[in-house]
């Protein structure tokens, strides 16, 4: 047979034993604890004893979440400026990913990831250089435009002005974080 013993507060499972009766059990109760006899699939992790024996937990809503034995609800322990700076984590990621996801420019498809934009930076500038310049240019999607000096000076200007919208999108969202009084208003907060 499969025994919980529990607090009797709270009904905090404390340990699952098997032992043939609940004579053992009673044997080796701790202060304010009683046992239940219980099924195979209750567990400290995902049960506690209820009036009426064992009650599984409500799921969690977030990891960072903690359970009140008190009142059988899990809640959130984390502090305003917690939440934030959690939020800024999220958006800080969220930002990398626009940034380097890649930018349109004359129906076409860039990529912007770092090692894209240093290569456009660098065709942008033998293309101030050379007036006669030309380059077969791999897009996004693997296919190939040809762009001549001025099409890659453009092509520099749209990556500079993704790069700086996306910053500045970001901006705002640090600012609003920044602003939020309440983890409710910080949850809120989306990219």
């Amino acid at each position: 047979m499969k025994y919980a013993i529990y607090e009797t507060a709270t009904g905090r499972i404390r340990q699952i034993n098997t032992t043939p009766n609940g004579a053992e059990i009673q044997a080796i109760l701790p202060p304010e604890c009683w046992y239940e006899q219980v099924s195979d699939d209750v567990s400290d992790a995902t049960h506690y004893i209820g009036d009426s024996g064992p009650v599984p937990f409500l799921e969690k809503p977030a990891d960072y979440f903690e359970f009140d034995w008190t009142t059988k609800e899990w809640f959130d322990p984390r502090s305003v400026q917690d939440a934030r700076d959690a939020k800024w984590v999220e958006i800080k990621k969220a930002r990398e990913q626009a940034e380097f996801g890649g930018f349109e420019w004359g129906s076409s498809t860039f990529d912007s990831d770092p090692i894209s934009q240093s290569r456009i930076q660098g065709a942008v500038q033998l293309a101030q250089l050379n007036p006669n310049f030309s380059i077969d240019w791999t897009l996004a999607d693997n296919t190939t435009r040809t762009l001549d000096a001025a099409d890659m000076i453009a092509v520099g200007v749209a990556l500079g002005v993704h790069v700086n919208a996306t910053h500045a999108h970001g901006r705002l969202r640090r600012q609003q974080i920044n602003d939020a009084t309440t983890i409710a208003e910080v949850e809120q907060i989306e990219w």
